[in-house]
Order: structure tokens, then C-alpha cells, then sequence
């Protein structure tokens, strides 16, 4: 399945693109793990989304999927180059140990990055009753 996603993202123009097909993708899960219902469903979501499905499919069974393949496993392993685990939440750089939703936010949130769910940031504090 990571060769066809793959050529896919090589198929794709920009990183909108590449999001759309994940989204669809996600959307058609039927739960399955036959590699051929999961493989019949990306290329439903390349037609959908206007992609080359044919070209797509001979790229995941050939050597131009395996070259996609080894490229990705080289820059992965650039970029962690210790043993890492999946998901590898990076934030400013810095890989994220706590991955509960409430730290990351909160990490988020105070390097300044604006993200649904940070508290808005008053210019003064707000006035205590006396």
C-alpha cells in the first residue's frame, strides 16, 4: 500500500492533492485488510480526484514504485536517524515524546503556532476583584 500512496504523491501537483487523497482514501476504509480491496480503493480516489489511476497502478507494481519506495526510506531514515516510532510528532524540530492530545496542543499553542483550541492570547491581564 506505501508504494501505491507513493505514486500517487508522485502523481500529484501539490501538497492539497496529496491531502485529498489521503482524506479519500481514509474515507473508503472498509475495515478490510485484503491488499486488493485497499489497492481498488486508491485508484477509485485517483479517478475521483482527477489522477492518472492507470499510470498510478503500473508505478505500484513495478520498479518505478520500488525506486518511490527506497527514496522514501532514505529520507526517513535522514530525518530519524535513531530508532523512532510512527507516529514521530515533530514540532519546531523537536520530536514530541508525549503524544496525549492535551501536550501536544499545549506545545503547539506556546511556540506560537495557531492551531483550533489554543486559548486566545489576551494583550492584558484581566482584572482581579478586589
Amino acid at each position: 500500500m506505501t508504494k501505491l500512496v507513493l505514486c500517487a504523491f508522485n502523481a500529484t501537483q501539490s501538497i492539497a492533492e496529496r491531502m485529498d487523497f489521503l482524506t479519500c482514501w481514509d474515507e473508503t476504509n472498509t475495515g478490510s485488510i485484503s491488499r486488493g480491496i485497499f489497492v481498488q480503493a486508491g485508484l477509485t480516489c485517483a479517478e475521483k480526484l482527477g489522477l492518472p489511476a492507470t499510470s498510478i497502478a503500473q508505478c505500484s507494481s513495478t520498479s518505478a514504485g520500488n525506486s518511490l519506495l527506497a527514496a522514501a526510506a532514505l529520507r526517513f531514515e535522514a530525518l530519524f536517524p535513531r530508532a523512532t516510532w510512527v507516529p514521530n510528532v515533530i514540532i519546531n524540530g523537536i520530536s514530541q515524546n508525549n503524544l496525549a492530545f492535551d501536550s501536544l496542543l499545549g506545545t503547539l499553542c506556546s511556540a506560537g503556532i495557531e492551531v483550533a483550541g489554543c486559548p486566545e492570547q489576551e494583550m492584558w491581564p484581566t482584572r482581579q476583584q478586589v
